[in-house]
């Protein structure tokens, strides 16, 4: 079973938390999103970066995947120009929209995840007009 929380640290940050059982970290999606990831001792014992949320609800089985109760289930997202660093929060906080200007205004996406199926949709939600 593959375990799966969004969450938020203190500064308002998004973390993609995770707990696998040990007979599916052979998957090779999965192998390399522990490779990138940090541990924790917590009850989702790794950490990993957000950008490897779609290829892991879009490539494992649904059946495997949980979704936990308290997870966030929105999450905004950004990229710079080049679609090498992407940027997530859950509000469009000041900080946030300064960060988007500095990267040139690319358009904002909001990700909504449904928990009862685990279907992710992502639409634009800002972008600018000039």
């Amino acid at each position: 079973m593959i375990n799966i929380k969004l969450d938020e640290d203190k500064r308002g940050k998004v973390i993609f938390r995770l707990n696998i059982d040990e007979c599916h970290k052979e998957n090779r999606i999965l192998k390399r999103a522990l490779f990138e990831s940090r541990v924790v001792k917590n009850e989702f014992k790794y950490n990993i970066p957000m950008k490897y949320f779609w290829p892991i609800i879009n490539n494992v089985h649904k059946e495997l995947i949980s979704l936990s109760e308290d997870s966030r289930l929105e999450v905004l997202e950004f990229s710079d120009e080049y679609e090498e660093v992407y940027y997530y929060n859950y509000k469009a906080t000041p900080a946030y929209m300064k960060k988007w200007r500095e990267e040139g205004c690319p358009p904002i996406f909001k990700i909504t995840i449904n928990p009862k199926d685990l279907s992710v949709e992502k639409k634009i939600i800002f972008e600018r007009l000039i």
